[in-house]
């Protein structure tokens, strides 16, 4: 494994690099051996976590300060000590080959047996973090960007990480518009469904009025017979009383039913927040 870098000398490049200069100790110049992981922790830093500080119009020495400090926390992350110049390389040969994976995908002719289409062992993180996940097959990842066609691989780095940086700006946008989109129906459904128990909380309660009030009407009426008025009586209380008992257990079960919901509802929105 490489040596890496102290701190002193990481922050001694990233200052030179503030002051103007152009090129990295030569010590630090080492050929890159990648793996799927750090093609993926590349893409997680330039798309994701770095992705606000290369938004909008910037200058070229804004623009390598960020890349300076993006390759600070890659090497950190990856424990190597590779130079800005080839994260931005690879990045761009990274996209450079998603793009033409995709277009031979969404213009297949299906004689897929002569000339098969081979995707990288690292293609997931590649549909992840630059593919819109739009449709159902690999054909249809990244449908709402078809006008970028084959001849895209030709040009510039600094122009394609253009035209990547769009499209992944308005595919954030989208995503984040779809993640509240669902979490507003969720919280819909459980008040409407919240509703409804309060309605049948209320339902149970008049039940157990009704019920309580005919047992008393019917005591009263048994109360006036002469032949069995204290039998009708006790018959009725009784009647009144087991109405009663019952009107208790659906009130404990509708409340225990609250509970469970309540719980699930909070496990369901911080499910969907934290997606």
């Amino acid at each position: 494994m490489a040596k890496l870098p102290t701190k002193k000398e990481l922050l001694e490049r990233l200052l030179a690099l503030e002051a103007g200069a152009t090129s990295p100790p030569n010590d630090m110049k080492k050929k890159a051996t990648w793996t799927d992981e750090m093609i993926q922790i590349l893409l997680d830093l330039r798309l994701r976590q770095f992705a606000h500080v290369f938004d909008g119009s910037k200058s070229n020495m804004q623009l390598s300060i960020a890349r300076e400090k993006m390759t600070l926390r890659f090497n950190l992350l990856c424990a190597t000590s590779l130079e800005s110049l080839s994260l931005k390389n690879k990045y761009h040969s990274v996209k450079a080959e998603y793009l033409k994976i995709r277009f031979a995908q969404e213009n297949e002719t299906g004689n897929l047996t002569e000339n098969p289409i081979e995707c990288p062992t690292y293609w997931d993180p590649l549909v992840e973090y630059l593919g819109d996940k739009s449709g159902l097959g690999q054909r249809e990842f990244g449908s709402s960007d078809r006008s970028i066609n084959a001849s895209s691989t030709s040009l510039s780095g600094d122009a394609m990480e253009g035209i990547l940086s769009h499209t992944s700006d308005d595919e954030s946008h989208v995503e984040s518009s779809k993640r509240k989109h669902e979490v507003a129906l969720e919280v819909q459904r459980q008040r409407k469904k919240r509703k409804q128990l309060k309605v049948d909380i209320g339902a149970g309660r008049v039940q157990m009025g009704e019920t309580l009030a005919n047992g008393l009407v019917e005591a009263a009426k048994t109360a006036n017979t002469s032949s069995h008025g204290d039998s009708e009586t006790t018959k009725a209380l009784q009647a009144a009383l087991s109405s009663l008992e019952e009107s208790k257990s659906l009130n404990t079960a509708i409340l225990q039913s609250i509970s469970e919901n309540a719980a699930m509802n909070r496990e369901i929105l911080q499910h969907l927040q934290r997606r």
